[in-house]
């Protein structure tokens, strides 16, 4: 009778345990990059692609030592006969995102796409390279200035 009451206590502790450590559906995970950046479209950097889940913004925390300049692309239905293509849905082309946390504003949920990666340059011309790095993520949750 006592063992059958621990084996009871024991399931349903990993049921309880199991159902709470269920992951939130957005893909929130933050996603680290680094690369060296210029200021022309030639000299940007690109991050991998990653799930677009739903149509919040666009999560940012620029770690740099300078402001960028960003594009979100989409994988949305907007080629012939509603193919899927890769197109920029940032709100107003661009976000300057200063060094900080933001969110950047961009449709890619909303336009049918479920994928998003950025394009990331320096936001100040200059002829010169520099290192830009920090964490994004395609979904996001909390409050922070929006950068767009």
């Amino acid at each position: 009778m006592k063992l059958k009451k621990i084996l009871t206590t024991l399931i349903a502790i990993m049921v309880t345990t199991s159902i709470t450590t269920i992951p939130a559906s957005a893909s929130t995970q933050d996603n680290y990059f680094s690369f060296y950046v210029g200021w022309n479209y030639s000299d940007a950097g690109i991050t991998s692609a990653h799930d677009k889940e739903d149509a919040s913004y666009t999560y940012m925390y620029n770690q740099s030592t300078m402001d960028l300049w960003v594009r979100a692309w989409g994988y949305t239905p907007t080629g012939p006969d509603g193919s899927m293509q890769w197109t920029i849905q940032t709100k107003n082309f661009y976000a300057i995102v200063p060094v900080g946390e933001y969110f950047i504003t961009q449709y890619v949920y909303e336009n049918g796409g479920r994928s998003e990666y950025l394009e990331i340059t320096k936001a100040t011309k200059s002829t010169l390279f520099d290192q830009a790095n920090g964490l994004w993520s395609p979904d996001s949750v909390g409050s922070y200035p929006i950068a767009n």
